[in-house]
C-alpha cells in the first residue's frame, strides 16, 4: 500500500521527509517511503527483508521454525528470522484488508508475532517487537469480540422474529436485552485482557494503549440501537419496523454506504493505483462513536472530499412509477449539502447534517422516466477541504 501511494505521487513532489506526529506506529511505513525515494524500483518484499535484517534478526536467540539454535549456524538463523519477521508483517497488514468480519489473519499474525517475542527472549528485548505484538494483540482481540457480539446481534434478531411466539413485548424486551447483555460478562474483562498484555512482556510504552483498549470495550453491534428502538415500540406490530429498518419494498433499492459490497450505486470510485488518496474517489469513512445509540449502518458513509461531488446511480426502474429517497446524512464534516438528479432537478437544496434521523424528499418523475436515477450530492463551497457524505440511502417506488 505505501510503495502505491509513494509511485502515485512521486512525480508532483521533490524529495520527501518522512514524518508522522504518531511515533513509533508509523516505523515502517516511513522505513519503506524512505527506502523508495533512495530506489523507487525496489521491490515491497526486498525493503521488508532489510528492515527484518536492521532491527530483528540478529536479536534472534533460537529458531522460530526448529525452537532451537544449536543446529544452526549464526547465518543461517538470521536468514531464517529474516524470512519469519517479513511473514509477520504481511500478517499485520492482512489483518487490516476487507471487512474483519470475514478476516482470518488476526490470530495467525497473533501466534507469529508470540513466536518471534520468545524467540528473541522476551517482547521487552526489541520495542519493535513490543510494538508490533502489542498490535497483533489488539487485532485478534477486536476480532474476536467483534465475532462474539455479531453472534449475539444474530440470537437478539431471532428474537425479534420470533416476537408474537412471546406473547407481549415486555417479554421479548427482556429476552432481547439479556441475549445483549452476555457482552458485558461473558467475554474476556478488559482488565483481564490489560493482565494478558502485561504478561506476555508488554509494557504500557505506547501512551495511548488505555484509550485503543478502551475502545474495543465498547458496543461493536448494534446494541444500543436496537434496546432503544425496542423501547420505542408501543406493541408487537411495531417490531417489525425494526427488521425492515432496511427494506426498500418491492422494486426499491437500499445502500449502506461507506461498506464495501453494500454500496452498488456509488459511482467514480478509481482503482486505488491511479488514486491511493482518494482524491477524486469517495473514501468509506467510519465514525468513531463509542457507544452510541446510533445503527452501525449510520456510522460507515460514503465520503467525497475537496470540491468532489457524490454520485449515485441506479437503473432498471419503472418509468411509470413515481419514486422517493429516504436518506441519512451523518459524516464527519460540518458542511452544508445539496442534492440534485443528473438532470439538474434539485431535490432539496443546501441542508445540514441530521445525524441518525432518516429524511426523505421526492424525486421529479420526469428524472426516472428513462428507467434511470443519478443523484449528486455537493457541499457548499465556503468549506471546500472538508467534503460531502451520505450514510444510507433507499430509493422507494
Amino acid at each position: 500500500m505505501m510503495k502505491q501511494i509513494y509511485t502515485a505521487t512521486r512525480d508532483h513532489t521533490i524529495g520527501a521527509l518522512p514524518y508522522n506526529h504518531t511515533g513509533c506506529y508509523n516505523d515502517l511505513n516511513k522505513f519503506v517511503w524512505t527506502s523508495l525515494g533512495w530506489d523507487p524500483e525496489a521491490s515491497v518484499d526486498a525493503i521488508l527483508r532489510t528492515y527484518a535484517k536492521l532491527f530483528f534478526a540478529h536479536d534472534f536467540i533460537k529458531s522460530p521454525m526448529k525452537g532451537t539454535r544449536s543446529s544452526l549456524a549464526e547465518e543461517e538463523l538470521i536468514d531464517e528470522a529474516v524470512e519469519y519477521v517479513t511473514v509477520g508483517l504481511k500478517l499485520l497488514e492482512e489483518n487490516w484488508t476487507g471487512p474483519l468480519g470475514r478476516n482470518t489473519s488476526t490470530e495467525k499474525a497473533l501466534r507469529h508475532w508470540k513466536t518471534i517475542a520468545e524467540c528473541i527472549g522476551g517482547a521487552g528485548k526489541n520495542w519493535r517487537v513490543e510494538m508490533f505484538l502489542d498490535k497483533a494483540m489488539i487485532d485478534a482481540q477486536v476480532k474476536r469480540k467483534l465475532d462474539f457480539e455479531i453472534q449475539l446481534e444474530r440470537e437478539a434478531y431471532e428474537v425479534l422474529r420470533k416476537a408474537k411466539e412471546y406473547g407481549s413485548l415486555e417479554k421479548v424486551r427482556r429476552e432481547v436485552t439479556q441475549i445483549l447483555e452476555r457482552a458485558d460478562h461473558d467475554f474476556q474483562s478488559m482488565d483481564d485482557f490489560l493482565r494478558e498484555m502485561k504478561a506476555m512482556g508488554l509494557s504500557d510504552a505506547f501512551g495511548d494503549r488505555d484509550e485503543i483498549v478502551g475502545n474495543i470495550y465498547t458496543s461493536l453491534n448494534d446494541r444500543y440501537w436496537i434496546q432503544e428502538s425496542l423501547e420505542a415500540c408501543k406493541d408487537l406490530e411495531d417490531v417489525n419496523a425494526i427488521l425492515k429498518y432496511e427494506d426498500p419494498g418491492h422494486g426499491g433499492f437500499y445502500d449502506n454506504l461507506g461498506v464495501p459490497g453494500e454500496q452498488p450505486h456509488l459511482v467514480g470510485r478509481f482503482e486505488w493505483p491511479v488514486d491511493p488518496g482518494f482524491i477524486h474517489s469517495p473514501i468509506e469513512w467510519v465514525d468513531s462513536d463509542t457507544d452510541s445509540n446510533k445503527r452501525h449502518s449510520q456510522l460507515t458513509h460514503a465520503l467525497a472530499r475537496y470540491e468532489q461531488p457524490l454520485l449515485m446511480h441506479w437503473n432498471n426502474l419503472d418509468p411509470y412509477s413515481s419514486y422517493s429517497m429516504r436518506v441519512v446524512y451523518n459524516g464527519p464534516f460540518e458542511t452544508r449539502i445539496r442534492c440534485m438528479t443528473g438532470d439538474g432537478l434539485i431535490i432539496h437544496d443546501f441542508i445540514e447534517k441530521t445525524g441518525n434521523k432518516v429524511l426523505s424528499f421526492p424525486i421529479p418523475a420526469e428524472s426516472t422516466v428513462d428507467g434511470e436515477l443519478t443523484l449528486k450530492w455537493s457541499q457548499d463551497t465556503t468549506d471546500i477541504l472538508r467534503g460531502v457524505s451520505v450514510s444510507e440511502i433507499w430509493i422507494i417506488r
